[in-house]
């Protein structure tokens, strides 16, 4: 994914509410920031088991190749325990906003 210095740029993953499981970040690189988080709470159909969106919203402080690493877990569960997916993107930073 390429981004913009200086510019928000956002990574929408689906939660899996009904069963206890969301998406976090894993420590953020240094030269990125995590901005904000939201999860969707509206928008779906309404359906047991239903994936609904959590949206992570990130700036890239300097220009470089950062990766962003996402882990689905359930929160309560200890951080020993595996995670039930992996999410890894590879984000490059150029240039600067006006």
């Amino acid at each position: 994914m390429d981004v913009t210095v200086g510019a928000d740029f956002e990574v929408t993953l689906p939660d899996q509410p009904g069963a206890g499981f969301r998406w976090v970040a894993e420590a953020v690189p240094a030269g990125v920031e995590l901005a904000a988080e939201d999860a969707s709470s509206g928008g779906g159909s309404g359906r047991v088991g239903e994936a609904l969106p959590r949206t992570f919203v990130f700036r890239a402080l300097e220009p470089g190749t950062f990766r962003l690493s996402f882990r689905l877990v359930r929160p309560w569960e200890s951080d020993s325990t595996a995670p039930a997916q992996t999410h890894e993107l590879e984000v490059v930073a150029v240039g600067a906003t006006p």
